[in-house]
């Protein structure tokens, strides 16, 4: 076997040269997907969206109405109200009652809040004013608990500064009822 005599010459070619390019990039014609196939995926991720949507949305956890509203006048211009509420667990999860707030909405728009009395102070109130007592059932309690599918019915009282007139031409009033952990639940007449 015979050596060369003489060493191979190395490429001629620049670095520049060596670099491949594939046949997408180097010419100027780039071809989109089948429309069919683009129009295909859309759909499955638009019907994707809607199902998350519907699952994730909203739904009531509660529900409520007021019954019966009852004021009396007491001194300076002011008056004490009883409500008959109605409370409606509808979720699916034990409703525990943290807090009980009052809210009227006067003829002129001005709206004035209160949070509601305690079930303790209910005699105490009956005794000064009689009439309370003939429009008022079982006072609705701060730590009551409503069980999935069952309801609550009880009494909440308030006191606004207001006159007796001017509560008789409310706008509205409303109770709002703020479980633990779950949205608070606003029921207004």
């Amino acid at each position: 076997m015979a050596t060369p005599d003489r060493a191979p010459e190395p490429d001629k070619k620049t670095p520049a040269d060596q670099v491949l390019i594939p046949d997408e990039i180097d010419s100027s014609k780039w071809e989109m997907p089948p429309w069919g196939i683009v129009g295909a995926v859309l759909l499955v991720i638009l019907i994707g969206i809607g199902i998350v949507s519907y699952i994730m949305r909203p739904q009531p956890k509660a529900t409520g109405t007021i019954d019966e509203v009852y004021a009396v006048a007491l001194p300076d211009n002011n008056i004490m109200v009883t409500m008959k509420v109605n409370l409606q667990n509808v979720g699916g999860k034990t409703m525990y009652i943290r807090n009980i707030k009052t809210q009227l909405t006067t003829d002129q728009g001005q709206q004035l809040s209160d949070v509601a009395a305690s079930a303790v102070d209910f005699p105490r109130y009956f005794q000064a004013f009689p009439d309370l007592r003939e429009h008022t059932i079982t006072p609705m309690r701060v730590e009551d608990t409503v069980l999935p599918g069952h309801q609550l019915r009880g009494s909440v009282m308030a006191s606004f500064p207001v006159t007796l007139d001017q509560f008789n031409s409310r706008k509205a009033i409303a109770v709002t009822i703020e479980p633990y952990d779950q949205p608070s639940v606003t029921i207004t007449k």
